[in-house]
């Protein structure tokens, strides 16, 4: 079935089978014409292509000229990282349902070590209640952690724990 859906693809975006295996010139040819960005993964050095930015994304895990699909990427990459679109409306400073204005001159939170666009911006996260009891960013490291996974007080620089497993 597998075969069937790949020779289909192919056909449709107008792309020839090569005998020798299709190459990152033919992947540039379907994210064209799908409209979609193609990102290529293998074991050895994680990340080898990277299409053009698109809002649909694709990934593709490449070992031995065989491709599977990664259907978790930020499991795949031990990255915790939320891709939902909702998220992509609100300010990534504060968490406000809209995007605060980021040439606003910078305000740092005392407490939590995070920094803000302005002083709305950082009225909205004393707001939501998110400082310290939700997150908070070492002063020394610069690193982001979230408090129910690693207390302030216990957070140390020098130890790193995977963002999925933790």
């Amino acid at each position: 079935m597998q075969d069937v859906l790949a020779k289909a693809l192919h056909r449709l975006c107008k792309i020839p089978i090569k005998e020798t295996g299709n190459d990152f010139q033919d992947v540039k040819h379907f994210e064209e014409r799908l409209n979609i960005e193609i990102q290529i993964y293998n074991f050895e050095s994680r990340q080898i292509y990277k299409g053009k930015e698109n809002l649909i994304k694709f990934y593709i895990l490449m070992s031995e000229n065989h491709f599977d699909v990664i259907s978790n990427i930020a499991g795949f990459t031990c990255a915790n990282e939320d891709r939902s679109r909702s998220e992509n409306h609100k300010c990534k400073a504060c968490k406000s349902e809209t995007k605060c204005n980021v040439n606003e001159p910078p305000v740092s939170c005392e407490m939590c070590n995070k920094h803000f666009y302005g002083k709305t911006c950082f009225g909205y996260h004393i707001a939501n209640k998110i400082c310290v009891e939700h997150s908070y960013k070492c002063a020394k490291c610069h690193r982001f952690y979230k408090t129910q996974h690693l207390p302030k007080a216990k957070h140390r620089c020098d130890q790193i724990k995977c963002g999925n497993c933790k």
